[in-house]
Parts: C-alpha cells; sequence; structure tokens
C-alpha cells in the first residue's frame, strides 16, 4: 500500500467545510493489518494508506458531511470485532481535517514503478516507464481495492507465481482485491485465470484493471457463487487473506485443484504458521516452502492427496 503524509499538529474539529475529508489514523498490529483495511475500506474509505512502523498505521479518509462521532464509534466498534476473533486490537491514534486535493492526489506521490521478483514490475498509470526486454509490467490503479505490490503479503505471492506459473494454466485467485496477482499470473503464462472477491467493489476494480491492461479475455472476476462452479481443474490457486480464512476455505481450494496441484497461501503472520500448515496436511496438502518477509508468510503446498469425490 502507499503512505499518505500527515500532520499530527492539527487535532480535530467540526467538518465545516463541504470540501473536507475527515482523515482516521490507525496504529495496526501486523497480523491485523488486512482485517483493519477491509473495516476501514467498510466505512467508507475510498482508500487506505499504510505507513510502516513499529507499529505500523492505516490511513484513511471519509467523505465530507461525514458525522465525525458516529464515524469514530463504528470504525472502534469495527477495531473490536477484529479482536474478538483473536487479533491483535488495531487502535484509533489521531483523526483530523483534508480538503479534497489532499486526500485524492497526495498519496500518488508515494506510488511509483516497484520491481517484484526477476521480471514482474508494478506501476501506476500516471507514471511513465520504460520495461526492458525481459520485464513483465502490470499497470495498477489501485483504486478502492487492497493491492500495489508494495505490501509483503503481496510481494511474496507475486514471487511465487513467478516462479510455479506455467503456460497455458488454469489459475484461480482468492481475494482478489485490485486484481494484482490475477493479472500477475496472466501475464506470466496462465490460459485462463478466475478470479473473486467477496465485495463487488474489488472485483469491479480488478476487472477495470484487466480489461485496461488487455487481459480481459484471461482473467475473469467472478462473484463467489460463478467462481466456485468455474474454478475447477485448476494447476495453481493463490489466495492472500488471513490464516483464519485459509484454512476455512481448505475444502474448497482442495476441490478445485488438479492432482498435484499447488496453493499459494500468503496473510499468515508467523504465529499462525503452524496452524496453517497442520490445516493443510490434515487436508492432503503437502508444504513444499516457506516464504518470508518481516512477520508475514507465504506457503506453497501441492496438493498430494486429493479428496475422494463424493
Amino acid at each position: 500500500m502507499t503512505a499518505l503524509p500527515t500532520d499530527p499538529q492539527l487535532g480535530a474539529r467540526s467538518a465545516e467545510g463541504a470540501s473536507e475529508w475527515l482523515e482516521i489514523t490507525v496504529a495496526v498490529p501486523a497480523e491485523s493489518t488486512e482485517a483493519t483495511i477491509a473495516a476501514l475500506l467498510d466505512a467508507g474509505s475510498p482508500g487506505v494508506a499504510e505507513i510502516a512502523g513499529e507499529p505500523t498505521h492505516l490511513v484513511a479518509c471519509l467523505k465530507p458531511g461525514t458525522d465525525t462521532e458516529e464515524a469514530l464509534r463504528n470504525i472502534n466498534a469495527a477495531l473490536q470485532r477484529i479482536a474478538s476473533v483473536g487479533l491483535a486490537r488495531p487502535v484509533i491514534v489521531q483523526h483530523r481535517f483534508l480538503h479534497d486535493a489532499d486526500w485524492a492526489n497526495a498519496w500518488k506521490q508515494f506510488y511509483h514503478p516497484l520491481r517484484v521478483g526477476r521480471r514482474l514490475v508494478v506501476k501506476p498509470p500516471w507514471e511513465a516507464y520504460a520495461a526492458r526486454p525481459d520485464e513483465l509490467v502490470i499497470e495498477l490503479d489501485p483504486g478502492m481495492a487492497f493491492g500495489t505490490g508494495s505490501h509483503p503479503t503481496t510481494r511474496l505471492c507475486l514471487q511465487a507465481l513467478e516462479d510455479h506459473v506455467q503456460p497455458g494454466d488454469t489459475v484461480a485467485d482468492i481475494g482478489t482485491g485490485s486484481g494484482i496477482l490475477a493479472m500477475a499470473a496472466a501475464l506470466l503464462g496462465a490460459g485462463i485465470v478466475y478470479a473473486t472477491d467477496i465485495d463487488s467493489l474489488p472485483r469491479t476494480v480488478a476487472q477495470h484493471n484487466a480489461e485496461a491492461m488487455g487481459l480481459g479475455d484471461i482473467v475473469r472476476v467472478l462473484d463467489p457463487d460463478a467462481f466456485y462452479r468455474s474454478a475447477v481443474d485448476c494447476r495453481i490457486v493463490v489466495a492472500n487473506i488471513l490464516a483464519p480464512t485459509i484454512i476455512a476455505l481448505l475444502p474448497n481450494v482442495a476441490a478445485m485443484l488438479q492432482a498435484n496441484g499447488i496453493f499459494i497461501a500468503s496473510g499468515i503472520v508467523a504465529d499462525d504458521l503452524d496452524k496453517v500448515i497442520n490445516a493443510l496436511t490434515g487436508r492432503g496438502f503437502q508444504a513444499l516452502e516457506i516464504r518470508r518477509d518481516d512477520v508475514w508468510r507465504a506457503i506453497v503446498a501441492q496438493l498430494s492427496n486429493p479428496p475422494r469425490p463424493e
């Protein structure tokens, strides 16, 4: 994700001007990052900026005219729900007001072309980039969806896809966000990529990004029901989501994969690694490798013992 500049000298006040956005900064433990991003997007923020540090800070903005007290109350309730499922609780540390131009454009100065792995480069549409002959460029406007390639969980998935996608593969992307992983798989040679997200907004963003890249015939963004009907006999499934959701989805993933298919699972904090590995083993998977980036882990697993048809 990207970072917004903040001014700690500005305090909270009532929204008086029609062009002022309410900016909210949340201190978030690493394991709760993605759940908090989802909560802030659900609250109405058109994007979430991430400022690295100990702890990480997430910055969201709500539209002019937002009732400040109600917004803070609702977000605090969402953060408490995150804690109720066993994740560390994020905390609101600051709120202030910004003009339209501050929010709409300031974050873009922090989003630049980023090389990930050996060949993949992620770039925003508003920046030029002279690609080398061996590079594959993903032009990505994240809009209101998570995924620019800068977050460790996304980088881990991109690097694993680069190592495992083969020409003509059928790939499935669960929790597609901005569509970055689906587009990467397509550029790496996949014949068809099915992608889904539980929310309609990321699906719209992902579809737009795929079509803008000329990948609309390969990347098919579907609602969850259509996705699980269509994404069968896959050689690779990738999921950049939280550990509890990965574990819950394992029966679906096993049913989607062909024999000896590959599952790339990211969004796992180090403390949850053993839980996920044990769950994978119980579903007939063998962990081939563990990838690490800061506190985050990604597992590349192979379905060595496919479930029997019922």
